[in-house]
Order: structure tokens, then sequence, then C-alpha cells
């Protein structure tokens, strides 16, 4: 049995006077992530650009007021179309000798009650701009069930970033082994000054330290709970102070570990998406700003004018130039002096064709570096309009990208359901004696829905007659809730009825039946 020391903000920092040794992890220094804090920047839009003054007068007419550029920004679409397609829809239980449907069932509440539908979307993008992203997993006692936090990766201050954030530690740096442990380093303010505070999650303890200006990192035990004997007594030391609990236990009744509450979620290479993109966004940028430049400048027709400056008000142009005539659409010339004194002629705008050849040549390479269809960019034509077997290799090359990440993403939702369910044997009470469970993501189809081609293969397989019916559901993108609705649905029992009573072998399942049911309508 365990007792908070005291309660309150107050006694977060009241027991620092009960400081233990040095924390043995003083050689542990983030190097400054720079590239992702500039690949955060590139996909929100904060680019690196530089307008003439010219420009500045009609393209940047909101940096005063509000953070807009002029900006075509690509990294987005190159994220966002893997993002798209990225969607768990359940998480399987693969083992023998367990009620398989309970479990599926008790993690997909958990799931849904912490909106976990919405953070995968965010989680996934994190993990492909930062280049990998963590989610935290906690007890709540009150709602008694698993909460999740999602975390960026650790990038310093002195990378741009804001001492924020987590990073994983595997022996060798090889993330092909089991975690070490994880990290969590943040920031509080404590009246005027700066605390910095950094946690270690291992498999069996939690060690919880802080920045002390003078003596480095420190084990924190403000929030640690007093030793308790078996009676319930508070545990003194020599001199009467209470004995805290430090580190933190973690493990089962048994001695087992519950494992790191930290879940890992991996881009490949554990890089940005954005590497290879942010110096070519960077020269589309500059193609547009010479597009405009160009249009700006010779991009209408212009007058050369000999033997007279034509002013405003009629005089000979001031000295400053204040009084010269700005030429606008409808504008009339006149002057007194002879027709053989003066000569007006125009010189015809300029051709912008090569600059905007060049900007969809641009577009189009940020396409084929990434491996993103050119669809997603709206550009290209003519002659520049990809042939359809192109279009067909760009298309098959982000179903490769999303299906690699679709098995990195998976490992990292696998581990979290995991750890949660140990954490549901010792703190919810889940009667579960095999805590080691083989888990398995299910993922949406990353190609583009075709649904009566989707139906036609299910009917297919239901015809067999061997492959069980939750299954095809489930291929089908419904969730484990979803799938149970539908079995259990008046038209899907109808069907089971007609086929089973009917004398005739069925060509067709029940499929069509169980789609076609109110329960399928209304997802």
């Amino acid at each position: 049995m365990a007792v908070p020391l005291f309660d309150g903000l107050r006694a977060r920092f009241a027991n620092w006077i009960l400081r233990g040794t040095t924390m043995s992890h003083n050689n542990i220094n983030r190097k400054p992530k720079s590239l992702v804090a500039l690949a955060r920047m590139y996909y929100d839009g904060d680019h690196v650009i530089y307008l003439t003054d010219r420009q500045r007068t009609f393209i940047d007419l909101h940096s005063g007021s509000v953070d807009l550029k002029f900006i075509f920004n690509h990294c987005a679409t190159v994220v966002d179309a893997l993002v798209e397609r990225l969607a768990v829809t359940a998480i399987k239980v693969e083992i023998e000798n367990v009620n398989n449907e309970i479990i599926e069932k008790i993690i997909w509440g958990w799931w849904e009650k912490n909106r976990l539908n919405a953070m995968q979307t965010e989680t996934h993008r994190t993990a492909i701009v930062d280049g990998e992203s963590f989610i935290l997993t906690a007890w709540n006692n009150d709602k008694e069930r698993p909460e999740y936090f999602l975390h960026p990766a650790f990038v310093s201050k002195d990378g741009g970033g804001d001492n924020y954030g987590m990073w994983m530690v595997y022996e060798n740096d090889d993330i092909f082994r089991e975690p070490e442990y994880a990290v969590k380093q943040w920031s509080i303010i404590v009246g005027n000054e700066e605390v910095v505070r950094r946690t270690f999650y291992y498999p069996n303890r939690i060690e919880k330290y802080f920045l002390d200006k003078k003596d480095g990192w420190v084990p924190f035990r403000g929030d640690a709970e007093i030793e308790t004997d078996d009676n319930g007594n508070f545990i003194l030391d020599d001199n009467g102070d209470p004995v805290l609990i430090w580190p933190i236990p973690w493990v089962l009744s048994d001695g087992t570990p519950i494992g790191i509450p930290v879940a890992h979620f991996k881009n490949p290479r554990r890089t940005t998406e954005l590497k290879k993109l942010i110096t070519v966004q960077d020269a589309l940028n500059k193609c547009w700003l010479d597009i405009i430049a160009a249009a700006d400048a010779t991009g209408f027709r212009m007058l050369v004018i000999l033997g007279f400056i034509p002013t405003s008000d009629g005089k000979e142009p001031e000295a400053d130039g204040s009084n010269l005539l700005i030429m606008t659409p409808g504008q009339v010339l006149s002057t007194q002096k002879k027709p053989q004194d003066v000569s007006v002629s125009a010189i015809a705008p300029a051709s912008i064709a090569s600059l905007l050849d060049l900007e969809e040549r641009t577009v189009f390479r940020i396409a084929t570096l990434s491996g993103t269809p050119i669809s997603r960019f709206s550009a290209g034509g003519g002659a520049l309009l990809p042939r359809a077997e192109t279009i067909r290799a760009l298309e098959g090359t982000l179903i490769g990208r999303v299906e690699e990440r679709q098995t990195l993403f998976g490992d990292g939702w696998e581990d979290l359901m995991r750890v949660s369910i140990s954490m549901g044997v010792v703190f919810g009470g889940l009667l579960i004696e095999d805590t080691d469970l083989i888990l398995k993501t299910m993922w949406r189809s990353p190609y583009v829905a075709d649904v009566d081609r989707e139906l036609k293969r299910a009917e297919q397989k239901a015809a067999l007659g061997f492959i069980p019916m939750k299954l095809i559901l489930e291929e089908l993108g419904l969730s484990p809730q979803e799938v149970l609705d539908v079995i259990e649905s008046e038209e899907y029992k109808a069907a089971i009825v007609r086929l089973t009573t009917s004398n005739t072998k069925p060509v067709i399942s029940p499929v069509s039946s169980a789609i076609e049911s109110d329960v399928v309508k209304e997802l």
C-alpha cells in the first residue's frame, strides 16, 4: 500500500530537499534535431522566401496582422496523401485458449472512449513529418480505463524546438530490438524560473528527475508516495523522515514487468518524409516568385515615348518624379508638340510560358521524388501530362509506401494495446492470465475505394462456404462493433434462414443482405 505524501502543486517542490543520488544518465544529451523543426515548419507552410520590395506591396499584405506567406505548399500535399490512406479499423487478438472476441471488444472500447480514430490521424501525421511520434499510456482510476497522450519527437531549443517531447532508446540504436527505455522531457515554470523535468520509462520501473543548476539531473520525489509496512503504517528512516518510493515499481503481482508504457511510431529510418523535398519546395517557391516578377514587369504592353515625358499635371517632371504619369487601362496621352517631334511605340508583353513550364516540371519532380500521384497536385497538362503507365506507377508507389507504414505503425498500435492490457490487469482488475498477447492491427485498404468491386470480391469469398462472415466483413473495413451489429441485424439473420432452408445450393452468400442492412447504411 502507498499513500501520497502531500496534495497539491506545492508538495511537488517541497520534497525536493529529499534528494537522492545524482542520476546515472548524465551522459544523455539529445542532439539538436534542426531537421525535425524545419520539417514541421515546411509542413505548416512556414517556408523561407525572399520578396522584392515591389512584390511586398501586393503579396505580403497580411504579415503584420496574421502569419500568412505566399507559397504553394506541396510538402503538406505529400504528407497528407499518406495520412489519408492510413486508418486502423480493428486490433485483432491471435492466441489460443482465450476468448478473443471479449478481449477485442475491451480493446476497441478503449479505442473509442479515447477517440483514437481522431488521434490516429495526428499520430501518423506527426510520425511522417517528424520521423517518429509517441503515445504515453496512463491509467485513469476514476474512469477505470487507460488514457493516451500523443507526444512529438523531442527537439531542443538549440535545434529550433521547445525542449518538449519524447525519445526511445534501443540497444545499439537498433530499432528492430526491444526498446530499453523511453524518455519524456519538458519544462514548467515555478515562480519566475524554468524547471526542466525528465522521466524515464523502463519495462519494470519509472524514474523521475529534474535539472538542478548545481547538481545536474537529480531524482524528483515531489509526487512520490510513502512506503508502508504490512499494517499500513508509514516507514521512517533513521532520521525519522518518511521513506519515499523511488523509483516507481512497474510490475505485475508476480514481479513480471508491465512494460514500457510508451508506444513508438516510426517512419522509415526514423526520418522525416520531407527530407528530400524541402529544397525542391524552395525551388518551387522561387519559381513562382519569378513568374510573378516576370508577369509584373513584362506581362503587359509597355509604351516607348520619345519627345516628351507624360506627367499627371501637364507640367515638366519634378526632380523627385512625384508628378510622373502612372499608366492605367484607357489612359489618354496628349501633347502640344508637333507630330514630327514625337514618337510613341509599344513593346508587346513577353511570354511567361517557359516559366510556367518550369513550374509544372518542378511539381512533377516533387511527385516523382515522393512517389505521390500527380493528380494530388492538380498539375500537368498538354505535353506535360503523364502517360497512363506513369500515373499507374505513381499510384503503385504510393500504395507501397502506405503498406510499409502500416507495418511500422501497426507495431506501435499493438505495443500500445499490449501494455494497456497489462495495466488493466494491475490497476483495473482484468482477469487475463497471459498478458503477452499476439496482436494484429487491421487497416482499411490503401486502394481507392471501388465499392462494387469490393462487394463482388466479398460475395465470391462467401460463396466458397468456408470463410467466416466475420472475417469478410472486417476486410470490408467494418470495426469489431460494426461487424457485431451487422451479424445481429434482422436482415442478416433473415438471409441465413433463407439459405439454410433452401434446397438449392446458394450461389451468393448473405453478404449483400448484410451490406444492405440498416446498420451498414448508417455507417
